[in-house]
């Protein structure tokens, strides 16, 4: 699982095994360790209600995938969900989408990952 985040976005790419996890109703999830010992853990848990919640508590981000959104990551014709949650400030946007391989490959970052969409276009450069 990879996370990113920009301003008030959080985006997260989940490969073909963590799709299939979710798929099954299993838990994804994934941890940051810092060097004075510090931990940011941020998981993927898929619960009964329709929407998607979000949560952050004791240094985790806990996403709650709504059934809506986990019939929709998991659907093989599409590239992820987004939504948006309220906050004290500006909304945060949350997307979880498919982790697709590069079009340009780099060691370490294809394992696992979604073919590209776009992988049969040539470069003609």
């Amino acid at each position: 699982m990879k996370l990113r985040i920009r301003e008030n976005t959080l985006r997260i790419r989940l490969t073909q095994s963590e799709i299939k996890n979710i798929e099954e109703g299993l838990e994804v999830s994934s941890y940051l360790l810092f060097p004075n010992n510090g931990k940011l853990s941020y998981r993927i848990t898929s619960h009964n209600n329709p929407l998607t919640t979000l949560n952050y508590f004791e240094n985790t981000i806990q996403i709650m995938l709504g059934e809506l959104d986990r019939e929709t990551l998991c659907d093989p014709s599409a590239v992820g969900v987004q939504n948006m949650h309220s906050t004290k400030g500006d909304d945060l946007s949350l997307l979880i989408e498919k982790d697709f391989n590069c079009l340009h490959p780099r060691d370490g970052e294809d394992q696992d990952t979604f073919p590209h969409p776009n992988n049969n276009i040539k470069d003609f450069s």
